[in-house]
C-alpha cells in the first residue's frame, strides 16, 4: 500500500486505477477462500471497490492512523449521500475485512446503532377498510392473523408468541368476532390443549 501522507480533499475518481484494480482483485480472490456467504463476499467487494474509487489518487492507507482518518471521512461522505445506517455499517464491516486482510488491520471506528422503526399506524379509515376486508376471509385463523396486528399494534414475532390467555387480554372490538370464531375452530386442531394461540 502507498504513502500515509493522505489528503482527503479533491476530486473523487469514479473508476479504479490499474493498481487499485489489482489490489481489489487480490482481495476478491482472498475472499473466495473465506468462510463467508456468497452474498457477503459480493457485498464486501462492491463496498471496498466504491471506497477505493472514492479515495484520492495514490492514497490507499498503509497505517492505522491514516486508515481510520480515511474511513472516517468516507463514512461522513456516505452520510452526506443520505445512505442508511445499515448501508454505512455494512460498508464499515467490508472495510474492516479489507484492511484486516490487505493492510494495517481493522479500523477503530464504532458502528452506528440501528434503531428499529416503529410500525406505521393505519389511519382510522384505512384500518376500517382493512378490518372489513380481513373480516370477509373464510378461515377464522386467517382473519385473526390479519386483524390482530392492525388492531393492536403487535409485531409478527409477538403475534406468533401469543398464548390463549394473552389473547383474552388483547380483545379489541374489531377483532373480537374473529377471536371467538378462532377459539371455536381451534378446538378441532391437533395440539389444541396446549397454550399457543396459533397452531400450525
Amino acid at each position: 500500500m502507498t504513502s500515509e501522507n493522505v489528503t482527503l480533499r479533491g476530486p473523487r475518481p469514479t473508476a479504479l486505477t490499474e493498481d487499485r484494480a489489482r489490489l481489489l482483485a487480490v482481495y476478491a480472490a482472498e475472499l473466495e477462500e473465506a468462510s463467508l456467504a456468497a452474498d457477503t463476499r459480493r457485498t464486501y467487494v462492491s463496498r471496498v471497490r466504491m471506497f477505493l474509487a472514492w479515495l484520492p489518487e495514490g492514497a490507499v492507507p498503509a497505517g492505522p492512523v491514516v486508515r481510520d482518518r480515511a474511513v472516517r471521512a468516507y463514512r461522513e461522505h456516505l452520510g452526506v449521500l443520505g445512505r442508511s445506517v445499515q448501508y454505512v455499517n455494512n460498508a464499515l464491516a467490508a472495510l474492516d475485512d479489507f484492511f484486516a486482510r490487505r493492510g494495517p488491520g481493522r479500523t477503530n471506528l464504532t458502528r452506528d446503532r440501528l434503531v428499529p422503526a416503529a410500525p406505521r399506524e393505519l389511519e382510522a379509515a384505512a384500518l376500517e377498510r382493512w378490518a372489513a376486508a380481513a373480516g370477509a376471509w373464510p378461515h377464522p385463523r386467517d382473519r385473526l392473523l390479519a386483524l390482530l396486528p392492525a388492531c393492536t399494534g403487535l409485531r409478527v414475532g409477538e403475534l406468533v408468541a401469543l398464548d390463549v390467555q394473552d389473547a383474552r387480554r388483547l380483545r379489541d372490538p374489531r377483532s373480537a368476532a374473529a377471536l371467538d370464531a378462532w377459539h371455536a375452530n381451534r378446538s378441532t386442531w391437533p395440539g389444541s390443549t396446549g397454550d399457543a394461540l396459533f397452531l400450525n
